[in-house]
C-alpha cells in the first residue's frame, strides 16, 4: 500500500495540484484512496497525500460512503462559519480548531468526467473543504483558529500538549 505524505517530507502537499484530464486509470487511485481511508479511520483524503499530481479527492459522506471528487472546486460558501476541531494524516498527532463554513457548494467531475454540481452542510461540507485545500496546497495549519494546537504523545494514549502552529512547522518541516 501507498504510504502517506508527511508534511516536510515532500514538496507536493504545499503546490497547486493538477486538473485531471485524462480519466484512465483514476479508478485504480481512487479505490487506492478508499482503502487508506478505511485502514485509518479517516475522513477523507487528497491524491496529492499519496504522491499524485491530480486533482482527486476521497471523502466520507454522512452514510459512511466514500465518495471521489474530481477537480472539485467550491463556488459559492455560506456566510455561517463554524469552528471545530480537524486533524491531517499527513500531521499525525496534532489537532486544532479550524473555522469553516457551514454550506458549501460545489463543482467537479465523477470518474467518467460528468460535471456535477452539490451542495453540502455540516460535516460534510467541513470534509471537503479541507480535501479541497490540499490540492490548493494550503493545509488545515494554515487556518487554525488561536494558532495554538493539541500535539499527541501517540494514537494509543490521550496524553497531549498545547504547542504553536509554528512549533509543530518547525517538527514536521525540520526548521528547528
Amino acid at each position: 500500500m501507498t504510504k502517506i505524505i508527511k508534511l516536510g517530507t515532500n514538496d507536493i502537499l504545499r503546490k497547486k495540484i493538477q486538473l485531471v484530464k485524462n480519466f484512465n486509470g483514476i479508478e485504480e487511485i481512487i479505490e487506492e484512496m478508499k482503502e487508506i481511508i478505511f485502514k485509518n479511520y479517516a475522513a477523507g483524503l487528497a491524491a496529492n497525500q499519496i504522491g499524485f499530481d491530480l486533482q482527486i479527492i476521497v471523502t466520507r459522506n454522512n452514510d459512511n460512503e466514500l465518495i471521489p471528487f474530481i477537480n472539485p472546486k467550491i463556488i459559492k460558501f455560506s456566510s455561517k462559519i463554524i469552528s471545530a476541531t480537524e486533524g491531517c494524516l499527513s500531521i499525525p498527532l496534532v489537532a486544532g480548531i479550524v473555522p469553516r463554513p457551514y454550506r458549501i457548494t460545489v463543482k467537479y467531475q465523477d470518474t467518467h468526467g460528468k460535471q456535477h454540481t452539490e451542495t453540502f452542510k455540516d460535516m460534510e461540507a467541513r470534509i471537503l473543504c479541507h480535501e479541497i485545500d490540499h490540492l490548493n496546497g494550503i493545509i488545515y495549519l494554515d487556518r487554525i483558529l488561536n494558532e495554538k494546537v493539541k500535539m499527541y504523545e501517540s494514537m494509543e494514549n490521550d496524553n497531549n500538549v498545547i504547542i504553536s502552529v509554528k512549533e509543530v512547522l518547525n517538527i514536521f518541516q525540520g526548521n528547528n
